[in-house]
C-alpha cells in the first residue's frame, strides 16, 4: 500500500473517531446522574403521598352524600311546616270571613227591618258606609250601631294581617 492510501485510511479513522466522540458527548449530555434520579424519585414519592386514593374519594363522596340527604330532609320538613302553617292561616281567615259575612247578613236584615219601621234610619245606615279603620261608631248603645261595632272589632284584626 502506498502512503496516500495510508493517509486516506488514517483520515477516515480520525473522522470516524471524531464523529463518535461528538455522539458520545451528545449522549452523555442527555443522560442523567444517580443524584438526579434520586431527586426525581423523592419528588414522585412526595406527589404520591399528596394524592388521594380511590378509598379516600369514596369516603368523601359518602360524607357529602350523607350531608346532602340530611339537608334535603331538613328542607322538606321546613316546607311541610310552612304548608301546615299556611293551611292553619287559611282556615282561620276563612272562619273569620264567614263570621263577618254572618254578622253583615244579620246587620242587613236588622237594618232592613228598622228601615221599614222608621223612615229616618235609612239615612243613618247610609252615613255609616264610610267606615275608617280603628274607628268606633257613635252612640254604641243604639241598637243599629252595636252589630256594626261587633263587625268592626271582628273584621279589623283580619284585615290588618
Amino acid at each position: 500500500m502506498n502512503d496516500s492510501d495510508d493517509d486516506n485510511l488514517i483520515g477516515f479513522i480520525a473522522g470516524t473517531v471524531e464523529g463518535l466522540r461528538e455522539q458520545v458527548g451528545t449522549i452523555s449530555g442527555q443522560m442523567t446522574t444517580k443524584e438526579d434520579l434520586a431527586r426525581l424519585e423523592g419528588q414522585m414519592e412526595t406527589m404520591r403521598d399528596q394524592m388521594a386514593t380511590k378509598e379516600d374519594l369514596a369516603r368523601l363522596e359518602g360524607r357529602l352524600s350523607e350531608k346532602l340527604n340530611a339537608s334535603t330532609t331538613a328542607i322538606r320538613g321546613d316546607i311541610e311546616q310552612v304548608h301546615l302553617r299556611m293551611d292553619g292561616i287559611e282556615h282561620a281567615s276563612t272562619s273569620r270571613i264567614e263570621q263577618v259575612e254572618g254578622e253583615l247578613s244579620r246587620l242587613k236584615e236588622r237594618s232592613l227591618s228598622l228601615g221599614q219601621r222608621s223612615p229616618g234610619s235609612s239615612a243613618l245606615a247610609g252615613a255609616n258606609r264610610r267606615l275608617v279603620p280603628n274607628c268606633r261608631l257613635k252612640n254604641p248603645h243604639n241598637a243599629l250601631m252595636r252589630p256594626l261595632n261587633n263587625i268592626i272589632s271582628i273584621a279589623l284584626p283580619t284585615i290588618k294581617r
